[in-house]
């Protein structure tokens, strides 16, 4: 009875978070959703070029259009939804953005508690996301992030579902939401990898049958964004407007990721201007740990090969 009535307040608090969720984004866009330069213009521009039969283009000045490649096209569909049912997609962004900042919010509790099966944790987790000022700009803007983000927890979850009960259509349905995924940007490409990867190296089941769930993921996920990249080579001879290369990060580039991470911990104020000075601190601390584990383990090992070598040479007077 009593775990039943915690179960119930944990559900409670967790919709009652997502509610305050969305009426943060109700006031953030009490003025209407934010326009982000062209990625914004682009994303509105083609649900409505959509309804009205142009197809997935921008307009390049009265007369004539262009087709959208460089911007994946399942945000504009969704809005072109609502453009087709008579709500402008402008305000339908502001309400997607609403919806998912909630729905966002209880999933980050729901994730949290079969994680760690601690209701209190999960309401912790549900209750920081909504306090997070990035994540607010976020969902106050026309962009795709907020849709990105939203499937890639959904995602998780069904992964979780998957690994845990190894049912079929969950595996179909993990698939058909990392697609999606992938469908709002392109960097969903590594959610599935990731996945997979998980998969082949720590699922559920014989090699085989998780090389076979790997190529269902990758065969139903993978084959929207095939054909959406077929479409844009036919129209502009280009992968999507992008090129392939590769770029490893440079030292600063370590630097400012590091100024992100550390920021979790201490006021930005007394970061900002001390980052280098705080990166190669926790290097050193890093070389200074790892050297004492490896001399504490080789001390270790060599005590435990003295006592072997003194057992052995024991059993050998004994035997003689």
């Amino acid at each position: 009875m009593k775990n039943s009535v915690r179960r119930n307040v944990y559900y409670l608090t967790l919709t009652l978070l997502g509610l305050i969720g969305v009426t943060i984004i109700i006031y953030t866009t009490n003025w209407g959703i934010g326009l982000f330069g062209r990625d914004s213009f682009n994303y509105i521009s083609a649900a409505r070029n959509l309804v009205e039969g142009k197809g997935y283009v921008f307009a390049l000045d009265n007369i004539t259009v262009a087709p959208i490649t460089h911007y994946p096209p399942l945000l504009s569909i969704i809005l072109a939804v609502f453009e087709f049912v008579g709500v402008d997609a402008l305000v339908a962004a502001r309400y997607l953005n609403m919806l998912l900042f909630g729905l966002s919010t209880v999933l980050t509790g729901i994730l949290i508690f079969r994680t760690t099966k601690s209701e209190g944790f999960a309401i912790l987790g549900a209750l920081l996301f909504p306090s997070v000022v990035v994540f607010i700009e976020l969902h106050s803007w026309a962009l795709s992030e907020p849709l990105f983000l939203f499937l890639t927890l959904l995602g998780f979850l069904l992964f979780d579902k998957f690994n845990k009960k190894n049912k079929l259509a969950t595996l179909i349905g993990l698939s058909i939401v990392l697609g999606l995924c992938f469908l709002t940007r392109y960097v969903g490409i590594a959610n599935i990898v990731s996945i997979m990867l998980v998969i082949l190296i720590i699922g559920v089941g014989s090699m085989n049958k998780r090389l076979f769930d790997s190529i269902i993921i990758a065969v139903i996920s993978i084959t929207p964004v095939f054909i959406w990249t077929y479409r844009n080579y036919v129209l502009t001879q280009t992968i999507n407007n992008r090129d392939i290369g590769f770029h490893p990060p440079l030292l600063k580039n370590y630097i400012s990721a590091f100024h992100t991470f550390i920021t979790w911990y201490l006021p930005e104020k007394s970061v900002i201007g001390f980052e280098k000075f705080y990166f190669y601190l926790v290097q050193v601390l890093r070389v200074g740990i790892s050297i004492a584990v490896f001399a504490n383990g080789d001390r270790k090992q060599g005590r435990a090969l003295k006592i072997s070598q003194s057992m052995t040479h024991r059993k050998a007077v004994k035997i003689g």
